[in-house]
């Protein structure tokens, strides 16, 4: 057996508590690393293959998502959290 120090569920459970009611979209493979939160027009990712945040917004005029950021999670400090949390408030 071993144990998983990565704090994917902290994170993911930590944005949902934050979001609270403007998450529209929550899912993926918390177990494999991966999730993704969405609130109007804006998602986060963690790809947890690549350990990547990725921060997404929908552009009405493309008609499709456009990446705004990518941070490496090993290099995630609180101040970029804060501003994921922020990026995600609607």
């Amino acid at each position: 057996m071993s144990i998983n120090n990565y704090p994917n569920r902290f994170l993911f459970d930590y944005f949902l508590l934050k979001l609270g009611t403007a998450v529209t979209y929550k899912g993926g493979s918390i177990a494999y690393g991966s999730w993704a939160i969405a609130t109007e027009g804006k998602q986060l990712l963690l790809e947890g293959k690549d350990d990547l945040f990725v921060a997404k917004k929908w552009s009405a005029e493309n008609q499709e998502w456009t990446v705004e950021s990518i941070i490496e999670v090993p290099k995630l400090t609180f101040m970029e959290f804060k501003k994921l949390v922020s990026f995600l408030t609607p």
